[in-house]
């Protein structure tokens, strides 16, 4: 096979992968419209009449090819050829040929001999010449002067083939402004990228090798393989060597590159900076990246067969999987040791795997996690299938639009009467027009409510209800898997190869003309039809949650093996074994008191006070944890299904709980007569801990109390500020239960009263960020109510539905200045310094007998240009002072300076919270690491108890049921999964809050402010709508919003980091959860906003 053929038959297994074909669809549209229509002929070249692309009759694209050629005859256009995957048609000008297209394009001569990239590289490298010259579909631009739907990556292009490719992710929510709101689990969404290693980033040539030099918060500056000095993104780095070389080796070349940001308008146009640094000069390191680039080619080459393998070697024939590339490279590259796995062998499969569909990454943090989900071969299997009929379905359009009636392009099994799409596409044309009858759409993309209201009279009523309309073929539910695939959880920019098919699919029912077919659209369709709510969060689809037991059949396997354990368990008395019962202590001497939320599933802690006879000075603080690790062993199915999930996660729609809830809340949930392990601290009034100890217990006197409930006991000056609240109400909620505080006695609430005092000289004396602490994000938490419908995902491709009806939603705001940072309130204070406590506590006991458990510290970013601590001394903390609230933007620069938090089996210093060592072991209920320390505690435990004697000081390990190396691998993945869930919460909470907005914004179901204060935390010069801003909404509790920079602000100097805006509401996104404003005028402008 020639080398022309090669890049042929490369180029047909990468089609769906060419977003830049969404071009071609309209050309084809725009053809079908036409007035000459009927005059347009397509002669195909003789020989090879190969059909390597498709075309859709509404819209399309219309490619047949001898070696990738077109050839069109158009009365409008004239006659002309192009590759496939080149510049549309329509923008090639009249009377250009073949040769005058290939010289602007590049051709394989262009590119460096074969030899010396390898083959892989050398057409990789060709397709990119190919793809990337040209501009961007206008369609992904903004619609209508609205916000783009697209969810996907929008391409930048840029004038250096070396340049990075700027990678605008219109739906990444944690990016820009970012709240603390749990200082001690400030797990990072992105792991640090030090200075000295080497990354990857996707530029015109393909994957490029660069030294990371320095971070600039939102940019990196990298030196690249090919002694060039070019800015990428934070999320377009996706892969890292670590400490390939030392910080004071890049010495060398950084006195010849710039030690200041670039301009952000200067990375639209100009990425690569030019003839920086002498070749001499960074001779030694470009030497370095060239050899790792070569390693890996080598390899690329030596295991070509396995490699191109690789998804048929990890994927199973019908379940979903998830490896770590280290996992992926052992078993493809049949290596048996982990110690023989190099750097150049993971960057290899990482390059491979990269562009398989069925092999989808972890997003953001992909670069450092290096964690995949494969898909199952059916599922994979039935996307090639919806493929290949939609190919069939466009070529079979193309024939009638041209009355091509030669069989030996369209074969008879393959003809447009036998397309399952064709029957998908009436009924989905039919199925629409039927839903909006019911729910209209409000605008081009907007989704009403039900027009059928279903009336709630009670709290367990029904606010919505479903009508089953027909039943979906196979082959239509392959479809719709499909659809469901490419728009549902959080698709990244690595499966854009769902994008053209996808989008053909909406095209093909015309129903959608004026929206872009996009992810968003395909959202639209699946509500409209039924398959999905109307109210639907997308990220109940994330891999997360599929994980978490709602969708992957292993692991539902796995559940019923731990019910099968959990069925038998109904009552305290038939418990299995208590391992800890010898050594238990009755707290039935004292009051437990438990502060949680009303609807808490799961009571975990609760906190208890023990006064000392003749001290008031010195005070036992007992925090006391539930206990379920003393009954369940390590090896248990229970115990295993938990390490799969690592935690519950709690959505307004649907719980994923880590063991069953009927076994925690009959069992272990805190009550009377229930276990518990007590970590226990002698406090003095000023918040020094005198002495600590750990005892297994039960406990017998247990109040239940929520945070609202310990606000009003203890009547703090500013409870009367924190109860100023504002409710927004869509639909029907049932009124939140009063506040019930009466029937405590005057010694319990002096109990209460002094442990919150204990606990805040605690604060004071161990942090660092004294005064921060009491300044946290309060971002509100949107009430949904279901009644006694089954929420959840209702994802069901096999039949179509109608939803009348539809939840209500609540959301309450304080009212204040803070942008949403505010004083924590005191319920909440008390249990978090409680916890903070425990931590402490089992951190130091464990450390002092040398036991691995899951400590947790943090570590700073050597490339920050200023530490967190300076950066909190000279200008959070006087701003604070003076404004009597953290400003955003001094809080959002903070959170990007602040130590991420890490886990470790050895002690760690946690500066956030101030702990020398720190330790989160008051949850086992809900988080399988406590479940771990607590195993490896009760464990020492018993052996002190039958040794009597201590383990302090101890140098040798005890046998323990985790060894410090096989625990440093459980936390690895716990890690990963604790960054996942966490985004999926918050986008979770956003999710709902847009819901909301969203109904009475379009609907006017209940009444908004006419306009808001917004305080522009970033700007961003060119993003997906223009200049904008982004910050908190001051009248929403510091809801984030983009801020367009319209005529007005310009007039005013722009928009600024700092700014204090009064905007109005003009547009309110579901699909990407953005709410966009616009500015009315200018409140007030920092002078200065700091370094």
């Amino acid at each position: 096979m020639c080398l022309e053929d090669h890049a042929t038959s490369w180029a047909i297994s990468k089609l769906v992968h060419c977003r830049a074909k969404m071009q071609q669809y309209q050309f084809a549209q725009q053809l079908h419209n036409s007035q000459s229509l009927s005059r347009a002929s397509c002669s195909l070249n003789a020989s090879k009449k190969k059909r390597i692309a498709v075309a859709k009759k509404d819209p399309a694209q219309i490619c047949y090819s001898e070696h990738n050629a077109i050839t069109f005859t158009n009365p409008r256009k004239g006659t002309c050829q192009a590759r496939c995957y080149a510049t549309s048609v329509a923008n090639i000008p009249k009377e250009k040929s073949l040769l005058d297209v290939s010289a602007d394009r590049g051709s394989l001569r262009d590119l460096p001999p074969v030899t010396e990239v390898g083959i892989r590289e050398h057409l990789r490298a060709w397709q990119e010449a190919q793809l990337l010259n040209q501009d961007l579909p206008t369609s992904l631009n903004v619609h209508n002067s609205k916000p783009s739907h697209s969810r996907q990556n929008l391409v930048v292009h840029t004038r250096d083939d070396e340049s990075p490719l700027l990678l605008h992710d219109t739906v990444e929510l944690d990016e820009g402004f970012e709240v603390i709101e749990d200082a001690e689990d400030n797990i990072g969404t992105q792991s640090m990228v030090r200075q000295g290693d080497v990354v990857e980033f996707r530029s015109r040539r393909g994957p490029i090798l660069a030294f990371f030099v320095q971070d600039f918060e939102t940019v990196s500056q990298l030196y690249t393989m090919h002694g060039k000095c070019v800015y990428v993104e934070h999320t377009g780095i996706r892969f890292t060597i670590p400490g390939v070389v030392s910080p004071h080796e890049l010495n060398a070349i950084r006195s010849f590159l710039p030690s200041t940001p670039p301009e952000p308008s200067a990375l639209e146009t100009l990425q690569t900076i030019r003839d920086d640094v002498p070749r001499e000069v960074g001779s030694s390191l470009i030497s370095k990246l060239q050899s790792i680039d070569q390693s890996t080619n080598f390899i690329l080459r030596e295991y070509a067969g396995r490699l191109g393998q690789a998804y048929e070697i990890m994927a199973s024939p019908s379940e979903v999987q998830f490896a770590s590339l280290q996992d992926i490279v052992l078993k493809v590259l049949e290596k048996s040791n982990p110690t023989d796995v190099t750097h150049e062998m993971l960057w290899a499969v990482h390059k491979t795997i990269s562009h398989e569909l069925g092999f989808i990454p972890d997003g953001r943090i992909h670069h450092s996690s290096q964690r995949w989900e494969i898909l199952p071969r059916n599922l994979t299997g039935d996307f090639s299938k919806v493929t290949m009929w939609l190919r069939d379905y466009i070529e079979g359009t193309i024939s009638e639009v041209t009355h091509q009636t030669d069989t030996t392009v369209l074969a008879p099994s393959r003809t447009k009467d036998l397309n399952p799409v064709i029957g998908f596409v009436s009924k989905v044309r039919r199925l629409v027009n039927d839903s909006r009858k019911h729910r209209p759409l409000i605008a081009s993309d907007a989704l009403g409510t039900s027009v059928m209201k279903i009336k709630s009279s009670g709290t367990h009523q029904a606010v919505y209800q479903i009508s089953t309309l027909s039943e979906f073929t196979t082959e239509e539910r392959y479809i719709l898997a499909y659809l469901g695939a490419w728009c549902l959880g959080n698709p990244s920019d690595y499966t854009v190869g769902l994008t053209s098919i996808g989008a053909m699919i909406l095209r093909a029912t015309g129903l959608y003309g004026e929206l872009p077919a996009d992810q968003s659209t395909a959202y639209l369709l699946l509500r409209e039809i039924g398959v999905i709510a109307p109210w639907e969060n997308p990220y109940l689809y994330t891999s997360c949650l599929r994980s978490a037991g709602s969708h992957d059949l292993q692991v539902k396997r796995r559940s019923h093996a731990a019910e099968g354990f959990i069925s038998s368990v109904r009552f305290f008395d038939s418990l299995p074994e208590d391992s800890m019962a010898d050594i238990r202590k009755d707290w039935q001497a004292f009051t437990v008191y438990c502060i949680d939320n009303r609807d808490a599933m799961e009571l975990d802690d609760g906190i208890s006070l023990e006064r000392i006879d003749g001290n008031s000075s010195e005070f036992w603080v007992h925090i006391h944890i539930a206990n379920p690790s003393a009954f369940i062993k390590p090896d248990h199915p229970a115990a295993r299904f938990a390490a799969i999930q690592s935690q519950s996660i709690y959505l307004a729609e649907e719980r994923y709980p880590m063991l069953s809830p009927q076994f925690v809340q009959e069992c272990f949930s805190l009550a009377d007569r229930r276990p518990c392990l007590t970590f226990s601290g002698l406090l003095t009034s000023g918040g020094e801990i005198r002495s600590t100890k750990i005892t297994p217990g039960v406990v017998n006197n247990v109040l239940r109390l929520t945070p609202q409930e310990v606000d009003h006991i203890l009547d703090r000056e500013q409870d009367s500020h924190m109860e100023k609240t504002t409710t927004y109400t869509v639909g029907t909620v049932p009124e939140a239960q009063p506040p019930n505080h009466d029937s405590l006695t005057t010694s319990q609430i002096d109990d209460l009263r002094l442990l919150s005092e204990l606990g805040r000289a605690r604060t004071i004396k161990r942090s660092s960020t004294r005064g921060l602490s009491d300044f946290v994000a309060r971002l509100p938490e949107p009430r949904v109510y279901f009644g006694n419908n089954k929420a959840g995902p209702t994802f069901n491709k096999l039949e179509a539905r109608r939803f009348d009806g539809d939840p209500g939603i609540s959301l309450e705001i304080p009212i204040n200045d803070s942008f949403g940072f505010a004083p924590r309130n005191e319920g909440g204070t008390l249990v978090a310094n409680a916890m903070i406590l425990a931590g402490e506590i089992a951190a130091k006991w464990a450390a002092d007998r040398n036991i691995p458990i899951c400590y947790r510290g943090t570590k700073a970013n050597p490339a920050n240009p200023i530490s967190a601590e300076a950066y909190l001394k000279n200008i959070l903390l006087p701003s604070m002072k003076a404004k009597g609230y953290a400003h955003p933007f001094h809080l959002s620069r903070f959170r990007r300076l602040m130590e991420e938090a890490i886990l470790s089996t050895s002690p760690l210093k946690h500066d956030i919270i101030g702990c020398r060592a720190y330790a989160r072991v008051t949850s086992p209920l809900r988080r399988f690491e406590d479940m771990l320390s607590h195993w490896q505690i009760e464990t020492a435990l018993r052996y002190e108890h039958r040794a009597h004697s201590s383990l302090v000081g101890n140098t040798n390990e005890v046998q323990l049921p985790y060894s410090r190396s096989s625990l440093e691998n459980i936390i690895r993945d716990i890690q990963h999964q604790e960054r996942r869930v966490s985004t999926v919460l918050r986008r979770g909470k956003q999710h709902w809050t847009i819901q909301l907005l969203y109904r009475a914004f379009y609907l006017k179901e209940t009444q908004l402010p006419e306009t808001f204060e917004m305080c522009v935390v970033y700007t961003n010069a060119s993003g997906p709508i223009g200049k904008y801003g982004r910050g908190p909404l001051k009248e929403l509790g510091g809801i984030d919003a983009w801020l367009l920079e319209t005529n007005l602000a310009k007039r005013e100097g722009g928009l600024s980091p700092g700014d204090i805006w009064e905007t109005k509401l003009v547009h309110v996104e579901c699909y990407t959860s953005r709410i966009v404003v616009e500015a009315v005028k200018l409140i007030s402008r920092e002078a200065s906003v700091g370094p």
